[in-house]
């Protein structure tokens, strides 16, 4: 069975002696939100000298079921019940989101934005360039559609910004790859954005603006630390760079955009 998970296959996980040691099952799996760091337990309570330190794909040899998790975002976990041996309380992606009318295709975005889905090798090395683990639900819906412009391309603020009083719009959503102008590691892509435009290097640059450079949306990461789950930010340069801050996830932004119409009917 091939190998499921986004993190490499000899990334770092920890796993109790009783499950490498003494054939116990894996009942509870962490995906710490701090660092990253899997965790795969038996259940029981466990001291600091019954941890091993393995292989994200040693675990997997171990226990395929685990491929199960291989979306669970940092700070979620997964329990197996004790009868059935299937993983409970995990979390799903987009979980009852339709996206059946989320991207418009146009010719434009099929050129500038859209890539093919991303290879895991391709995010590992995208991931090493930026510096960054992107966040899972982010790769889950480039896995999707690699790019593009939404349909729904406002989300709202409490706040006035440089481009409206209680909306912040985007363009497009940079795919994870190099070739688009309007992707990652592209032509107009992160990096570009925080050497040429001055950005502040907080994370990533995922969604460029009308404006033409003058405000983004960025993948915030100071809190979390460069392998967890980041906030979702505005970073206007139009206003000495201010930051105003989104949305919690990537999905909770993803889920909160609204159509521009929605904005005009209200003003």
């Amino acid at each position: 069975m091939d190998f499921p998970f986004y993190d490499a296959p000899n990334t770092a996980a920890i796993i109790c002696c009783h499950i490498l040691e003494n054939g116990k099952p894996i009942l509870y799996v962490s995906h710490d939100e701090d660092d990253g760091m899997w965790r795969f337990l038996c259940g029981s309570m466990h001291d600091t000298a019954e941890a091993r330190l393995v292989s994200l794909k040693s675990v997997f040899d171990l226990d395929n079921s685990v491929g199960i998790l291989k979306d669970m975002p940092c700070g979620y976990y997964g329990v197996k019940g004790s009868e059935k041996l299937i993983f409970r309380g995990v979390y799903i992606m987009f979980e009852g989101f339709d996206f059946t009318n989320f991207w418009e295709d146009s010719a434009y975005a099929l050129k500038e934005y859209v890539s093919e889905s991303p290879s895991d090798e391709l995010i590992a090395s995208v991931e090493q360039e930026l510096g960054y683990k992107l966040p899972a639900s982010y790769i889950w819906l480039m896995k999707q559609h690699n790019g593009g412009i939404p349909v729904n391309t406002c989300f709202p603020t409490d706040n006035p910004t440089s481009w409206a009083d209680d909306y912040v719009s985007i363009t497009g959503i940079l795919g994870i790859g190099r070739e688009k102008t309007y992707s990652l590691c592209g032509e107009l892509g992160s990096q570009f954005m925080i050497e040429e435009w001055g950005y502040p290097a907080i994370g990533v640059a995922i969604c460029d603006s009308p404006s033409a450079g003058h405000d983004m949306i960025f993948l915030d990461y100071r809190e979390c630390g460069t392998h967890g789950e980041p906030k979702v930010v505005h970073i206007d340069q139009e206003w000495d760079y201010k930051i105003t801050p989104l949305a919690d996830t990537f999905e909770d932004f993803i889920r909160g955009l609204i159509n521009e119409y929605d904005f005009e009917l209200e003003n």
